[in-house]
């Protein structure tokens, strides 16, 4: 018997940890590119950020160090899923707090650009981010 990871797992970790999204498909659905956040089931869209942090040793014995963000999606939720190139758009105050740093208003959006994508095999995918100023 086939188990159902993203119904069993997935489902009930977004219903709890998940954070709003609003994704422009500018990519997965080039002709449609109005944002939405709304997801399949008629739910709010959400995804689960992370930061990784990355520490590179240089020649001079110091270090170059960067830190990445990440969205956890649950390809359930998207009647077309968002590809590399679309765009991922949520308020400041969903972000995980060693991303964003200072005085910035936590209302407001923040846009950033699916840089990378893989899918984990069990109905769900983590998509790298990187934040984008729109014009």
């Amino acid at each position: 018997m086939a188990v159902d990871f993203s119904a069993l797992c997935l489902a009930p970790q977004m219903a709890i940890f998940g954070r709003p999204v609003t994704v422009t498909p500018l990519k997965s659905q080039p002709g449609l590119s109005s944002p939405y956040s709304v997801n399949v089931g008629g739910g709010p869209l959400t995804g689960i950020f992370t930061i990784t942090s990355v520490s590179i040793p240089t020649d001079d014995g110091g270090f170059l160090s960067s830190v990445s963000l990440k969205l956890g999606i649950r390809m359930a939720d998207f009647a077309v899923p968002p590809q590399q190139g679309d765009w991922i758009t949520t308020a400041v105050k969903n972000l995980p707090l060693g991303y964003w740093q200072g005085t910035i208003d936590p209302n407001i959006p923040l846009d950033f650009i699916i840089f990378d994508m893989t899918p984990d095999g069990q109905g769900g995918a983590v998509c790298v981010l990187k934040r984008i100023t729109p014009p």
